[in-house]
């Protein structure tokens, strides 16, 4: 994993092949302070990331990643799960563990499914990108910037059948 930990003003951005993520400082110290397993106050984190070697940044870095890894997969989806559409190509879409649910979603167009199983999330997202495409689809005329972005995205992986 080609992985680069470097500090901009208040954030940190960590950034590798698989992953890319901007936490600012308190979400840092917050996923810090989980993998050091011990409680220190913000004055130390502060103090202790400007002193840090970038190995050191590296190492915790990683770190963060494999528990963001544990919690995130990017999966494609080769159905809409719906007989009047199909795919031209496979749509990437995250799966999301939180707590005892699961969240899939279509980020390029702020599509989502929150349920309890991947299987339903993935399921619920399918049924939500249909609707939100015969949706952008019924009011193309009157949409603004970002709805047309959407239509345009989905327009590129749907095909009616």
């Amino acid at each position: 994993m080609n992985l680069a930990a470097l500090r901009h003003g208040g954030s940190i951005r960590l950034c590798s092949f698989k992953f890319y993520a901007i936490f600012d400082r308190r979400k840092f110290n917050k996923l810090l302070k989980k993998i050091r397993n011990c409680d220190i106050n913000q004055d130390e984190v502060n103090m202790g990331l400007q002193s840090m070697k970038s190995e050191e940044i590296a190492f915790y870095a990683r770190e963060i990643l494999k528990k963001i890894e544990t919690n995130y997969r990017i999966i494609p989806i080769n159905s809409l799960r719906n007989k009047q559409y199909s795919l031209k190509s496979p749509i990437y879409i995250t799966i999301e563990y939180e707590d005892e649910h699961v969240i899939a979603s279509f980020d390029d167009v702020e599509a989502f499914g929150y349920a309890d199983n991947e299987f339903e999330a993935v399921d619920l997202l399918c049924k939500e990108i249909v609707i939100l495409h015969e949706d952008l689809k019924k009011n193309k005329e009157s949409l603004g910037v970002l709805p047309q972005k959407w239509l345009s995205i989905l327009e590129n992986f749907i095909q009616c059948n």
